[in-house]
């Protein structure tokens, strides 16, 4: 048995920030009792989620022949680290968080390099500071 548009947003939802509440003319169409009646407000939203599942970025296989760079960033409540790759065209808690981000990714790139891409502050900080604790590990 196939499955019905909204299984699929199990799915998307994760890649598309406010999915639900985008989606929700679609979902409206799939309701019970309800008369399923395509409209310009259903094709907007369509062409929208369609268009920001094949626009950049986009999610691929990994290519191990090529370079990985990890994208990091770090406030004082959060870590983030995007794992990427450049396609065929080209085309103290920040360190918390590159370190995070190298250990979470590792098993992508093992020993071969790889680049990682910051604003560098936590960096000059990192040169200035006396380390102790967590930051000295």
């Amino acid at each position: 048995m196939g499955r019905s548009p909204p299984d699929y947003g199990k799915i998307e939802k994760k890649f598309i920030p406010n999915f639900v509440s985008i989606a929700c003319p679609l979902h409206q169409l799939l309701k019970k009792n309800h008369q399923f009646e395509w409209k310009q407000e259903q094709e907007d939203v369509f062409n929208r989620l369609k268009n920001q599942l094949t626009d950049a970025p986009v999610l691929r296989y990994s290519d191990f022949d090529k370079s990985f760079i990890i994208y990091a960033n770090a406030s004082r409540t959060s870590l983030g680290a995007v794992l990427a790759q450049k396609d065929d065209l080209g085309k103290e808690y920040m360190c918390l968080a590159i370190v995070w981000a190298i250990e979470y990714f590792c098993h992508y790139f093992g020993l071969d390099l790889f680049f990682v891409i910051t604003d560098h502050a936590a960096l000059k900080w990192l040169q200035t500071s006396a380390l102790t604790g967590r930051r000295a590990r």
